[in-house]
């Protein structure tokens, strides 16, 4: 008789073990669906944006800033992918331990973003960004992601790869044309100097020192050239060199 309630009281204890078990599969399942609903693709006018992670920056913000980098190659005969990968994160930090607001992480061709409100709070007080409409700022910071993301596979028209600071000249000038008329000239206040005819200024070493004025200068720089695209073009093909710097990554 011991035995048989001994048996009993380990089938229920058996049982209850299988439905903790099964309970626990259907709970992680239900995560997982949260998790693919929140990255789930979103269409932005023919243009897929995979979107992980929820933020208060509205979709149609997203949508609009990657639109019009697209169009800026687009004008210019560059065609690009349609499928961005966008990661919304609380906090960014560069290799060097530094929070960042954004950056393009191209093994995995995703943009990885500061959530808005925390990026708000990396911009540096008295610095040109600070001066900015900070929802104008953020958009055009999304838009040099994006840039980035198109440029990134220069190879289809070089068979070498494109400068580091080659790039970040490109992406600049698509930084800056993303902002509204308004946002763009408190900018160029801020460096009221005339850009650079030539390109020795724009190197990595300027970059790193003084990236905002590296920006709107790019954007000065750029607009001042008859024939943008192909301008633009030819530094896509590595026909135009920019000068050497020093690498500090």
């Amino acid at each position: 008789m011991k035995s048989l309630i001994f048996n009993q009281g380990r089938a229920v204890n058996l049982t209850v073990k299988i439905y903790s078990v099964f309970l626990s599969v259907i709970f992680l399942i239900f995560l997982l669906l949260l998790v693919v609903d929140n990255a789930a693709a979103e269409d932005c006018d023919g243009i897929t944006i995979n979107r992980l992670a929820s933020s208060q920056f509205e979709f149609s913000d997203l949508c609009n800033v990657t639109r019009q980098a697209v169009e800026f190659f687009k004008q210019c005969g560059i065609e690009s992918s349609k499928n961005f990968n966008i990661t919304i994160r609380e906090r960014l930090t560069h290799a060097s331990g530094l929070p960042v607001f954004a950056y393009f992480h191209s093994p995995k061709s995703q943009i990885i973003i500061t959530d808005f409100e925390a990026f708000k709070n990396l911009i540096v007080v008295d610095s040109a960004y600070y001066k900015l409409p900070s929802h104008d700022l953020y958009k055009s910071l999304i838009a040099h992601e994006v840039a980035h993301a198109i440029t990134v596979n220069c190879q289809i028209f070089t068979e070498s790869d494109c400068s580091r600071v080659a790039l970040e000249y490109i992406a600049s000038v698509v930084q800056v044309t993303a902002m509204n008329n308004n946002t763009r000239q408190i900018l160029l206040n801020e460096f009221p100097r005339s850009s650079p005819v030539e390109l020795e200024m724009f190197n990595d070493f300027v970059f790193y020192s003084s990236p905002q004025w590296f920006v709107a200068n790019a954007y000065r720089h750029y607009n001042q050239i008859d024939n943008r695209c192909e301008f633009l073009r030819n530094i896509l093909k590595g026909e135009i060199q920019f000068p050497g710097g020093y690498d500090f990554e």
